[in-house]
């Protein structure tokens, strides 16, 4: 019997042992769902990552584009934040969240200067169509003025949709003006910016 008694007491501890090794070696069901959230915050993020990349692909676009990608980023940086600093992840988060970092400001550049080059053309798209408006066709102020828009739509940056309206804008412009300078009495108009 005593036999019996120890048996049963050393099935109790090596059952107790069981447990208390276990309870170690899995966290408890709270802190199991907290770790896997981190974990998948991190997958969330790759996730809204790559779609930033491939809605990046195929420049150039609007600058409402431009935006849309950098919220992309934006939400992709905060899935990263949410990765404590005691999960395993932590330090591929920190590595991919340093990467992503530098797209959003990469793609904050290119919204600027879309945004940028878009009104830069619709200023000058308002100018085109006032000179239009009050210039007489042949006169050599209206070519003088043409000229001088032509110049600044030149200037808008190559990589934006703008510059290619900018260039078709250009063709247009050139074609409505005379093939040399006008003159008057043998001397040619001095044309100024």
């Amino acid at each position: 019997m005593q036999r019996s008694v120890s048996g049963v007491a050393a099935a109790a501890e090596a059952t107790s042992t069981a447990a208390t090794v276990a309870s170690v070696a899995t966290p408890p069901p709270a802190a199991a769902a907290q770790t896997a959230a981190q974990g998948s915050a991190l997958e969330l993020a790759k996730q809204y990552g790559w779609d930033a990349a491939i809605a990046a692909q195929n420049a150039p676009h609007p600058a409402e584009k431009w935006a849309d990608i950098s919220r992309t980023w934006q939400l992709a940086i905060h899935s990263l934040n949410q990765v404590d600093t005691e999960h395993p992840d932590y330090a591929e988060a920190q590595q991919v969240k340093e990467r992503y970092e530098h797209n959003l400001s990469i793609i904050r550049i290119r919204y600027q200067q879309e945004q940028d080059a878009s009104q830069r053309l619709q200023s000058l798209q308002a100018s085109l169509a006032e000179l239009d408006r009050i210039s007489p066709v042949t006169s050599p102020a209206r070519y003088s003025q043409m000229q001088a828009i032509v110049e600044r739509l030149q200037s808008i940056p190559a990589g934006t949709v703008a510059y290619k309206q900018a260039q078709q804008l250009i063709a247009n412009i050139q074609a409505q003006m005379p093939e040399a300078p006008y003159k008057r009495e043998g001397t040619a108009i001095a044309i100024s910016d």
